[in-house]
């Protein structure tokens, strides 16, 4: 469903009125699959000193009936950055 938008390798990955994504060059994969509206996505380093802000954050979004991932909290690709990616894709926070 991506239109080619304006050269060769230039892509926008949405229908018009909806969310646009323009990938140039062709890095990551966009996924298929649609927004989360309950999915909020942290970005942060995977280090043990920020556990407690990760931890606070979620508790947080708890609260308010979301769910909140990091890039850790999934494994289904094989390169980190497309599980970033990914999730911020779906993310709608």
């Amino acid at each position: 469903m991506a239109e080619r938008y304006p050269g060769d390798h230039e892509f926008i990955s949405a229908k018009a009125g909806e969310r646009k994504i323009v990938c140039c060059p062709n890095v990551f994969q966009v996924p298929d699959f649609s927004v989360k509206t309950d999915l909020v996505a942290v970005m942060m380093p995977f280090s043990a000193e920020f556990n407690g802000v990760f931890h606070a954050v979620k508790r947080a979004c708890s609260g308010l009936m979301l769910r909140c991932l990091r890039a850790d909290d999934i494994w289904e690709e094989t390169a980190i950055i497309q599980d970033v990616f990914n999730l911020i894709f779906h993310a709608t926070w």
